[in-house]
């Protein structure tokens, strides 16, 4: 299971890096709300 979280982890990180180069340009505001969103993801993730 931890290994599962683990690749989720990483894989989340390879696309928000992606997501974030292209939309730099517009501004922070989505990657700030990208990060509130794994935020949320990782309570959920700790809570099981």
């Amino acid at each position: 299971m931890l290994l599962v979280n683990l690749a989720i982890f990483i894989a989340f990180l390879l696309l928000l890096a992606q997501l974030y180069r292209k939309t730099e340009k517009l501004g922070q505001t989505v990657f700030i709300g990208l990060l509130l969103g794994f935020a949320f993801w990782c309570g959920i993730a700790i809570r099981f």
